[in-house]
């Protein structure tokens, strides 16, 4: 009897070290795989296992999951779209992810080599992960909302500070010496609706958080942190913004400084965009995403839609 209970540990303890070495496994698997068509056909029972285990919650897999899980993140892009959802579905099984993690989602968010599908996926997974919990940590809520409100940007922080004249446009900011932030317009056109689809899926999940008034308060922090930081944004982060406080109903929220600094904001866009579209060749009306922030600045500002095209044809 004593025999066979020690045979049962030492064959447990075997199984159970194998598993652990899966995720190392999957990783040096695809990345010496030389193209998306010739991924080894392995890789599917090894994320099988890799999934099965990690619901038994099997502490040595849980372990090297997570130190594997910025490579996995990196391979995403390198394979088909199908298989990023399988390799996407592993985190729904972690206990916990690390802001590097979450800002590694972010990246492939901008990424045109991963679905917008399936960006909408790993953050769908996210936010049940954290719904089925009776009492998630405020840890996690936050890191979560961050999450949502950093993919909507479009820039990081880095990005959003070395727009041109950003340092002298903040310091007019700080002092008062200019009437609300303003957007860098992009001189190139384009027709991608990529940034539109994701900002529509993160307002989407917000919307759907089961809290209305927790979502509120977070996003009214990290948009007053975001605007009261930079005097100028992007196209991309300005459409997040406006979005997000138009998703949220944050003029709703008693007190908010947020909504007059969105005021000013969706006030200076019109006046832009108004401005591009009476310059010769302006190209902003061929856009996706100027034609998606006209929009939702109107929207927060409440103007009826006959006001369009009052604001082309006269002065706001």
């Amino acid at each position: 009897m004593c025999k066979f209970s020690l045979s049962i540990s030492f064959t447990s303890g075997l199984f159970e070290q194998f598993l652990s070495t899966l995720p190392t496994l999957l990783v040096q698997i695809i990345s010496h795989s030389a193209q998306i068509d010739h991924i080894p056909a392995a890789v599917t029972p090894i994320l099988k296992a890799i999934k099965r285990a990690a619901c038994q919650k099997q502490s040595s897999l849980q372990d090297q999951l997570q130190n594997e899980l910025l490579n996995i993140f990196s391979l995403i892009p390198r394979v088909s779209a199908v298989l990023q959802r399988d390799m996407l579905e592993i985190v729904y099984r972690l206990d916990h992810f690390t802001d590097k993690q979450l800002n590694k989602i972010v990246l492939l968010s901008r990424s045109p080599a991963v679905l917008i599908e399936n960006i909408a996926y790993i953050l769908e997974i996210l936010q049940h992960r954290l719904i089925r919990l009776s009492s998630p940590s405020p840890t996690e809520v936050n890191q979560y909302f961050t999450l949502l409100f950093s993919t909507a940007l479009g820039q990081n922080q880095k990005e959003l500070s070395s727009l041109p004249n950003q340092s002298d446009l903040n310091s007019l900011h700080l002092s008062g010496g200019m009437q609300g932030t303003r957007v860098l317009f992009s001189t190139q056109s384009t027709t991608t609706t990529r940034h539109c689809q994701i900002v529509k899926v993160v307002c989407s999940l917000l919307t759907s958080w089961p809290n209305t008034s927790q979502v509120q308060i977070f996003m009214d922090r990290l948009l007053c942190d975001l605007l009261e930081r930079y005097a100028l944004l992007s196209e991309e982060t300005a459409l997040g913004v406006i979005n997000i406080g138009n998703a949220v109903d944050i003029h709703k929220l008693y007190m908010s400084q947020v909504t007059i600094y969105l005021t000013h904001l969706c006030h200076n866009v019109l006046h832009q965009l108004k401005y591009m579209n009476d310059t010769e060749n302006s190209i902003w009306l061929h856009t996706n995403q100027c034609d998606e922030l006209w929009h939702s600045a109107i929207t927060f500002l409440k103007l009826p839609t006959h006001a369009m095209s009052q604001l082309l044809a006269d002065s706001i």
